[in-house]
This record gives C-alpha cells, structure tokens and sequence, in this order.
C-alpha cells in the first residue's frame, strides 16, 4: 500500500497509516476507559465484552504457554493480537476508503515489520532472561522434547470426557539408564502449564499437587522435607535476623522438579549429582544423569501441605504455613530453606508419627484457610497443623 503525507508536525511527515494506527489505539484506550472506570458484580455492555475478551484470550494463550507464562507475558501478547485483529478487520469496514487519510496499518509492510521486529526482541530477550546464555547440554534436547511430545500425546489420546490429568512418573533409576537422561527438566515444564507430575510414583503426591493447582491457579511443586539446614548456615545468615529457631527450618529438595518460574536467576539445566556418583564410573563426565533443572527456589509465603492414605485405608491430612527464606543454600538441586513456627515438633508429632511420606506438596502463597476447607470437604477427619508451642500434640509429653 502506498503511503500518503496527510500532515507534518515539526517538519517530520505523519503518513495515513500513522493516522490509522493512532485512531485505532484512540478507540482501544477509550473502550477500556469506559469498559473498566465502574466495574460491577453485574457487568453492563462494555464490560462483558472486555471480560469476555480477556477470558478467551487468556484460555487461548495459557493453553499454548502454560498458566504462569501466560499470566507473566499477557498484557504484551493480547495488546500485540488485540491491534492486529482490529486493524486487519478495519479495513473490511463499509466506506472506509471513502475516509480521506485512512489506511489499513496492517496492510503496510512498515506496521508489519515493526510488529515483527518487537516480536523478535522481546522473544529472544525473555529467553535469554529465562534460560541464559548457552546450554550446556544441546544434545539433550531431542531426546527431552521427545519424551514431553510423548507425554502431550498420550494426555491427548487418552484424556477423553475427563478435564484434568496428573502424573506420576518413575524417574530413578530405571528412567535415565534406559532413557539415557533425567526427565526432571521436562517435569518441570509439564507442571508450569498445569499438568502436575510426581516423581517416584508418588501417587498423593501427585494429587496433591492438582488440588494445590485447583487452589492457587499457580505452579506448584513436591519436595523432600527431610534434610536439615546446616548449623553454620543458621548462624550465619538466619540467627538474629528472621526470628525461627534452628528446630523451625529446614531444607526443602529436589532432583529438579520445580518449575523455572519459582527458582531464582540462576537456575540452569544440570546433572544430578548423588546418582551422577552412585549410577556413573567414577571419574566420568556426567552423561545420562543430566536434565535436572537447578537453583535455589525464589523466596515467597508458601504452605506445606499433603494428602495421604494411611496402611488402614484411611485418607489423611496436613497443614503448615511458612516461607522460603532469601538465604542462599550452597547446596544442588531445586532447593530452598524453608520456614516454618515449631516445625520440629510438627515433624515429630505429625510427619514421623502418622508415618507420612518424605514428599510434601508446596504451595506458593498462604493457602492453608482454603485447603483446610477442600479437605474437611473430602471428608478427612485427621487434618494436622503445626500446633503452637502453647498447644501440645496428644503424643507430646506434657512433662518434657
């Protein structure tokens, strides 16, 4: 399309397809304006078209990218489609070539080229934010996008009238020496578009993850809450500044599950290292131990929580609000140290005694109000807590 001056302003030329694109932002500005300036329970016109709008393209995008992504990168992508959409359907408006200065932007090649030069910086640039410079491991990456195609695929064949799906996966150590890696890093990514997955066939754990998700409409993990944070690590950088006993924290891990979203910058694709040395010769370059996805996880409220059946058949609960201190851990893995009040007493009177697994479930925000209710509403009776110290566990004894 042939570009025409329709004005210049300080000697620089304003063309119609400059004049087209500002009036089609004029009219999106304005319809926002007054879509949103007196929101209501009960939305009128305006509002049930922007909802509606919003709705759809939120569905569309986090089918494709996931929730978190979706969430992260929205306002970008729906102002890209949103433009696109009005300005190719401007152009089919009746007598709007009559308008003297209008032009279809999307028509021209310069609107087109600017789109798809933002496109390409912005994309690039967030992954480079995301992933980092380089990749350790490139040769991983066919047989890592094989195995999460084949994952997808099965979830479409099989997933029928049913709306949810959730796995949980053998991972170690028959997966990476058949496999010839760890699927740590694919787990991650399922679990970051709202398919929660479970390592060592952690069936409640797997669940408990979906009803996290159900409950957040977040990413969500599963880690081992069985490993102490060291005493010169408490001394060091806890003690004096946070107000939690050593007792209260504890090191939260894990291969690599965690998605990317919720460990800090530095996370990266690794190896795993404890089956590096029990799995590989001694010596050697990690080789089908790599695809764990690593780094300290970003700190943030969490609840600790699972759902359990017990050897009796009866289904059972737990609860336990706390954080993620911004302490670094020195350690490997998706890791964090975790806080949480009398959290050695909770491990003791509730973990160790109702023979609970050594997975937990966390969530990333304060969520206990509202599991508590999604548990009392399964119908478990037994739903523990971290009790304070003024309340003592029915094991504990009153006289210690």
């Amino acid at each position: 399309m042939h570009d025409s001056v329709v004005f210049k302003i300080f000697g620089l030329e304003v063309t119609n397809v400059i004049v087209a694109s500002w009036v089609i932002m004029l009219l999106l500005v304005v319809f926002s304006i007054l879509a949103t300036r007196k929101m209501k329970d009960v939305p009128g016109v305006l509002q049930n078209i922007a909802e509606w709008a919003v709705e759809a393209l939120q569905n569309f995008f986090g089918g494709i990218l996931g929730q978190w992504r979706m969430r992260r990168y929205f306002p970008a992508l729906a102002t890209f489609f949103i433009f696109i959409v009005i300005s190719n359907y401007s152009g089919l408006l009746p007598g709007i070539g009559h308008f003297k200065g209008y032009a279809t932007p999307t028509a021209n090649l310069s609107v087109t080229a600017a789109l798809s030069l933002c496109a390409f910086v912005m994309i690039h640039g967030l992954g480079f934010k995301e992933r980092g410079v380089g990749n350790q491991y490139p040769d991983l990456l066919p047989r890592m996008a094989q195995y999460e195609i084949t994952l997808l695929d099965w979830i479409e064949n099989n997933v029928g009238a049913r709306k949810y799906v959730a796995f949980a996966n053998k991972c170690w150590p028959a997966f990476p020496s058949q496999f010839g890696f760890e699927p740590c890093y694919v787990n991650s990514r399922l679990v970051s578009r709202g398919i929660p997955v479970a390592c060592e066939v952690d069936i409640y754990g797997a669940l408990s993850e979906y009803i996290g998700l159900c409950v957040t409409d977040d990413a969500v993990t599963l880690l081992d809450i069985n490993n102490t944070v060291p005493a010169y690590i408490y001394d060091e950088d806890i003690k004096g500044k946070y107000g939690y006993k050593l007792s209260d924290t504890f090191m939260g891990f894990h291969c690599g599950n965690t998605p990317e979203c919720k460990l800090c910058a530095s996370r990266a694709v690794k190896y795993q290292l404890i089956q590096h040395r029990l799995l590989e010769p001694a010596g050697s370059d990690p080789d089908f131990t790599r695809g764990t996805l690593e780094g300290d996880i970003a700190p943030s409220d969490i609840t600790f929580y699972r759902l359990q059946c017990d050897s009796e058949g009866q289904l059972r609960a737990y609860i336990a609000q706390g954080e993620i201190l911004p302490v670094a851990t020195r350690s490997f893995g998706g890791i964090a140290i975790f806080a949480i009040p009398e959290m050695g007493r909770f491990y003791r009177h509730v973990l160790i005694q109702k023979r609970y697994p050594h997975h937990g479930a966390v969530a990333f925000g304060h969520y206990g109000k509202t599991l508590f209710e999604v548990f009392k509403f399964l119908g478990i009776a037994d739903i523990a807590y971290n009790q304070p110290k003024s309340l003592p566990y029915p094991t504990e004894n009153p006289f210690a």
